[in-house]
């Protein structure tokens, strides 16, 4: 980088400081972008991230879990009813 003017090192400096960064959500690389339009497999790095995320909801090692009161069970057993 020798010989380029001290305000374009700055100005190139300043803008990696304020570009969003998030980590991939299964291999925790970190992501730098302008737009998420810049990162195709969003919020992953590569396909291969994706597809190992989708084969553990598949498998149900991920996935969402809600507790129900009791109250709230005997709502939905009632409502079936009808």
């Amino acid at each position: 980088m020798e010989g380029m003017p001290q305000q374009i090192l700055w100005t190139a400096f300043c803008r990696q400081l304020t570009m969003p960064k998030i980590d991939c959500r299964y291999c925790d690389k970190e992501l730098v972008y302008k737009s998420t339009r810049d990162l195709p497999f969003f919020p992953f790095c590569s396909e291969r991230c994706k597809l190992i995320d989708l084969g553990k909801w598949v498998e149900e090692e991920h996935r969402i879990e809600e507790s129900f009161t009791p109250e709230e069970s005997n709502e939905t057993d009632e409502s079936k009813g009808e």
